[in-house]
């Protein structure tokens, strides 16, 4: 596994590399692509999930209840602006956000 990190006006681009020397036939699965895992004190995910994306819809979903992920069973959640984040308490708190253009399932969680 190889992964590149650099910066381009002001945000950070990162490019990954997976080689799989393996050899066997895989089987088709959901993977943890894009997987979102925060800690406290960002403990709300926001998403939007509409059938209206990129208009500016302010119907947004939240999770505030997220837990640990394996005991939550692994949730996933469909952005269909293909983007979320992860913020405080409060709807004027900053946060942490990740956008990903090619996939609109996120698999969520708070340690």
């Amino acid at each position: 596994m190889e992964a590149t990190y650099t910066f381009k006006n002001g945000l950070v681009d990162v490019s990954c590399r997976f080689v799989d020397f393996y050899g066997c036939k895989s089987e088709s699965t959901t993977q943890e692509m894009p997987a979102f895992y925060c800690i406290e004190p960002f403990n709300r995910f926001v998403y939007y999930g509409g059938s209206s994306p990129w208009t500016n819809d302010p119907n947004l979903s939240y999770e505030n209840k997220l837990i640990f992920w394996p005991d939550a069973g692994y949730p996933n959640f469909n952005s269909t602006e293909n983007r979320a984040a992860f913020i405080g308490e409060y709807d004027d708190s900053f946060g942490i956000g990740i956008y990903v253009p090619s996939e609109p399932a996120f698999l969520a969680g708070v340690y």
